[in-house]
Parts: C-alpha cells; structure tokens; sequence
C-alpha cells in the first residue's frame, strides 16, 4: 500500500474514532436526560433538560463535522498522480511533511509525521498549485517542496 494510501486511512481511524466517542457522548446524556425526566419536577427539571438539550445540539454538531471530515477523506483516495499540489496530496518539503486534506493535525504513519491540513489553512493556501523544485514563503520563511505524492 502506498504511504498516501496508508495515511488517508490513518485519517479515517482517527475520524472513526472521534465518532463513536462522540455517539458514546451522545448516549450518556440522552439517558441522563431521560433519568433527568423520571426524577426532577419544577424549575429543577426544566433547568436539567435544557442544559441536556443544549448538550445534545452541541454533540449532534460534532457528529455532523465528523461525517463530512470522513466524506472529504473517502473522496481523496481517488485523487490521481500530480505534479502540482492540490487537496489529497502528500508534500515533503524542507520544514517538514504535509498532507492537503482536513485538519486533523500531526499524525505518523510508518514512523514519519505528517501533519494533516485543511486546503483553507493559509500554508496550504502558500502550497497550493505549486511544483516539486520550487521554494515557498510562509511567515518570513522561505522553503522548499522536495517531492509530491
């Protein structure tokens, strides 16, 4: 399996994970909620669901953003070989190695880190539509893009 291949399905675990963490979540507080109903009354038990309810929105939001993370990761593994840097490919540049994909942050696959990016991160942003060879200034610092993947 090729190393993007193996990094996008790091991705994917990672995002699974988050998933049924949150869905877990998500389970202990609708059964706190309806324990919540069987043994409150009054200004108490208005109080106790409101703030389950509102837990319950902020849940079902991360769930949601963890599905379309997982979409936008399924959709990259058919992502082709490029000479130009475009969302789903591995970068290795002189100040470290990145993958155009969704923010999930530092990840290592076969002992090297990558750090998984938004295409809408302003580095991504400075990388994008550039080639192999040529040099890239972030921040006040320039660098170079060793090899695409």
């Amino acid at each position: 399996m090729r190393v993007r291949q193996k990094v996008i399905e790091s991705c994917l675990q990672r995002v699974d994970n988050r998933t049924r963490q949150i869905t877990d979540e998500l389970k202990l507080v609708q059964a706190s909620a309806n324990q919540e109903t069987k043994s409150s009354a009054g200004d108490k038990y208005e109080t106790g669901r409101a703030m389950a309810q509102l837990e319950i929105e902020r849940l079902t939001s991360q769930l949601a953003e963890a599905e379309v993370l997982r979409s936008k990761l399924v959709g990259l593994k058919d992502v082709g070989s490029t000479d130009k840097i475009v969302p789903g490919v591995l970068i290795t540049t002189t100040q470290g190695k990145y993958f155009i994909s969704v923010s999930l942050g530092l990840i290592e696959v076969e002992n090297e880190k990558y750090f998984c990016l938004s295409a809408d991160a302003p580095i991504a942003k400075a990388l994008m539509g550039k080639g192999a060879g040529e040099e890239v200034s972030f921040q006040g610092k320039t660098f170079s893009i060793l090899s695409i993947d």
